[in-house]
This record gives structure tokens, C-alpha cells and sequence, in this order.
């Protein structure tokens, strides 16, 4: 298991109750719903709802159909999620064209209902103006954003949320190739909270683990 994923575990475990719905995205197959499911953090009486592209969202379908799981469901458009009351957005909101509403709306725009609580991990973050950079693959590559701190608080904090807790992401950094004054040596994530009274726990540190290197152009 990655270092940071034990910063979302933690708040999980804290902030579960019972019949809450947790919307996931970017969660493709299910995959933190199984680890959570592993992790006996999930009841009968609550239910994930995974949104990410349709590809994924066909094979977690079938996935999940052969599993025979009944908590998880799976959609394609924020705006058609079930209600939530924990939302996931796990090292995705960088890869979409405008998730913080600069020219539109943003991600916590486009739901029905904001949730009480948004844990953000694996996204990276300086404290320099927003950038953009590209992602590559073996046979394509994509964009990519780097988060400019203060922006990506002031969208949170116009919604009426708090960053109740952040931590670093060790596994991961970033380099972007002939342009040194751009990396990062590792990413963050954090929980912002509707209600920063419920969230008075302090996250304890995250041991340091090998970094996996993302190579970007």
C-alpha cells in the first residue's frame, strides 16, 4: 500500500457513519472501495458510487457484477451522482480541463448536494501561479496541471469549506524534463470539512517510503 493512502484510510475510519454514500472520483474499477472493504471500514448500510470515463466505469461494472458486490454502483457525469456525504478525489482533479471553475463550473459545482467532507490526495501543488504541463504514456500523453496553493484553498474556502488536514504524498514527484525550476519532490493531500469541528483529529505523520518517479514533458 502507498504511504499517502493511509492518510485517507485514517479519515475514513473517523468519519464513517452509518448510511453515508461516498462518491469516488476518478475511483476507476473500485479500487479504494476494495481496499476499504479489506480494511472492514464499510458496512451493509453504506454505499460508494464510483464516477470516472466510461471505459472504466464499463469494467468496474463487470467487475464488481462477477464479485457479486452490492455497495458500489458506477456513472459517467457528476452531475447525475447520487448525494454524497464523503467525497474522494484521489489523484484526478489534475487531469480535468476545469476543476476549479475557472471559465465554468467546477468540480463541486456540477454536484446535487456539497458534501460534508472532500478528501483530496496524490495532486500537485507549489506555491507558484497555476501551471500546465503533459503527462506522457507509452503511446500518448495528456495535460496536466500543477495547483497553485492559494487558488486551489480559495475555491474550497468560497464553498464554505476548511482545510482541516493535509499531509505530503512521499511516493510521488515530479519532473518535468529541461525545466528543473518545475519539480516537485513530492505531491499532497488533504481534507477540507464543511464543519472543521468534526475533523479535530490531527493527522499523524506518514513514514517515508520510496518515491515512485512520474516523468512528465
Amino acid at each position: 500500500m502507498q504511504a499517502s493512502q493511509f492518510a485517507v484510510l485514517l479519515w475514513l475510519s473517523k468519519l464513517l457513519k452509518p448510511d453515508m454514500t461516498i462518491l469516488d472520483l476518478g475511483g476507476a474499477g473500485g479500487v479504494f472501495y476494495e481496499i476499504s472493504k479489506h480494511h472492514n471500514l464499510l458496512t451493509d448500510s453504506q454505499h460508494w458510487h464510483v464516477v470516472d470515463m466510461p471505459r472504466m466505469v464499463e469494467l468496474g461494472r463487470k467487475r464488481h457484477a462477477k464479485l457479486k458486490s452490492t455497495g458500489i454502483s458506477f456513472g459517467t457525469k457528476l452531475g447525475a451522482a447520487p448525494a454524497s456525504d464523503i467525497m474522494l478525489a484521489l489523484g484526478c482533479i489534475q487531469y480535468m480541463r476545469d476543476p476549479l471553475g475557472q471559465s465554468g463550473p467546477g468540480f463541486l459545482d456540477e454536484l446535487e448536494k456539497a458534501p460534508d467532507y472532500v478528501i483530496v490526495n496524490k495532486i500537485p501543488v507549489w506555491n507558484k501561479p497555476d501551471a500546465w504541463t503533459s503527462q506522457g504514456f507509452i503511446t500518448t500523453a495528456c495535460p496536466y496541471r500543477i495547483f497553485n496553493r492559494n487558488r486551489l484553498e480559495d475555491y474550497f474556502g468560497a464553498r464554505g469549506y476548511t482545510i482541516a488536514s493535509s499531509w505530503h504524498v512521499p511516493e510521488l514527484d515530479l519532473r518535468v524534463p529541461f525545466h528543473p525550476e518545475c519539480s516537485l519532490d513530492h505531491f499532497e493531500g488533504f481534507l477540507a470539512t464543511r464543519d472543521a469541528r468534526e475533523a479535530s483529529a490531527v493527522a499523524t505523520p506518514l513514514p517515508a517510503s520510496r518515491r515512485r518517479k512520474r516523468h512528465l514533458a
